[in-house]
Protein backbone atom coordinates (compact mmCIF):
# COMPACT_ATOMS: atom_id res chain seq x y z
CA UNK A 1 0.00 0.00 0.00
CA UNK A 2 1.33 3.25 -0.91
CA UNK A 3 0.79 6.48 0.99
CA UNK A 4 1.81 9.43 -0.89
CA UNK A 5 1.79 13.34 -0.18
CA UNK A 6 2.62 15.48 -2.71
CA UNK A 7 3.70 19.41 -2.37
CA UNK A 8 3.74 21.22 -5.48
CA UNK A 9 6.06 24.58 -5.81
CA UNK A 10 5.24 26.88 -8.32
CA UNK A 11 8.07 28.50 -10.11
CA UNK A 12 8.82 31.14 -13.07
CA UNK A 13 9.07 28.17 -15.63
CA UNK A 14 6.29 25.66 -17.57
CA UNK A 15 7.95 23.06 -14.87
CA UNK A 16 6.65 21.98 -11.42
CA UNK A 17 9.26 21.03 -9.10
CA UNK A 18 6.97 17.94 -6.81
CA UNK A 19 8.00 16.64 -3.54
CA UNK A 20 6.75 12.82 -3.12
CA UNK A 21 6.35 11.20 0.30
CA UNK A 22 5.58 7.30 -0.14
CA UNK A 23 5.92 4.01 2.03
CA UNK A 24 7.14 0.59 0.60
CA UNK A 25 7.43 -2.64 2.53
CA UNK A 26 10.91 -3.12 1.63
CA UNK A 27 14.45 -1.46 -0.63
CA UNK A 28 13.48 -3.45 -3.98
CA UNK A 29 9.87 -2.08 -3.63
CA UNK A 30 11.10 1.38 -3.27
CA UNK A 31 13.86 0.86 -6.28
CA UNK A 32 10.86 -0.13 -8.12
CA UNK A 33 8.77 2.73 -7.46
CA UNK A 34 11.26 5.12 -8.52
CA UNK A 35 12.59 3.25 -11.69
CA UNK A 36 8.61 3.80 -12.77
CA UNK A 37 8.66 7.29 -11.98
CA UNK A 38 12.08 7.74 -13.54
CA UNK A 39 10.71 6.58 -17.08
CA UNK A 40 7.39 7.89 -17.22
CA UNK A 41 7.71 10.91 -19.73
CA UNK A 42 5.39 13.21 -17.42
CA UNK A 43 8.43 13.59 -14.96
CA UNK A 44 12.12 14.63 -15.37
CA UNK A 45 14.58 14.99 -12.79
CA UNK A 46 13.20 11.66 -10.36
CA UNK A 47 15.75 11.83 -7.65
CA UNK A 48 15.59 9.87 -3.64
CA UNK A 49 16.16 12.35 -1.23
CA UNK A 50 15.95 10.57 1.71
CA UNK A 51 14.95 6.90 3.13
CA UNK A 52 14.44 5.95 6.54
CA UNK A 53 13.23 2.25 8.25
CA UNK A 54 10.02 3.26 10.77
CA UNK A 55 10.59 0.95 13.48
CA UNK A 56 7.92 2.15 15.67
CA UNK A 57 5.45 1.04 13.12
CA UNK A 58 4.06 -2.22 12.75
CA UNK A 59 5.92 -4.03 9.51
CA UNK A 60 8.84 -1.60 9.67
CA UNK A 61 7.85 -0.23 6.34
CA UNK A 62 10.63 2.35 4.68
CA UNK A 63 9.29 5.72 4.26
CA UNK A 64 11.34 7.78 1.57
CA UNK A 65 11.47 11.21 -0.40
CA UNK A 66 11.12 11.85 -3.78
CA UNK A 67 11.63 15.30 -5.56
CA UNK A 68 10.83 15.76 -9.98
CA UNK A 69 9.65 18.44 -12.14
CA UNK A 70 6.75 17.64 -13.28
CA UNK A 71 6.12 19.25 -17.28
CA UNK A 72 9.57 19.50 -18.38
CA UNK A 73 13.05 20.66 -17.09
CA UNK A 74 13.07 23.47 -14.95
Amino acid sequence: MWSIHMYMQLGCSASVAITLTAEAASASEMLNYLDALQIDARLANVVLVSHAVQVQTPGSPLRFQLRASWGGTP
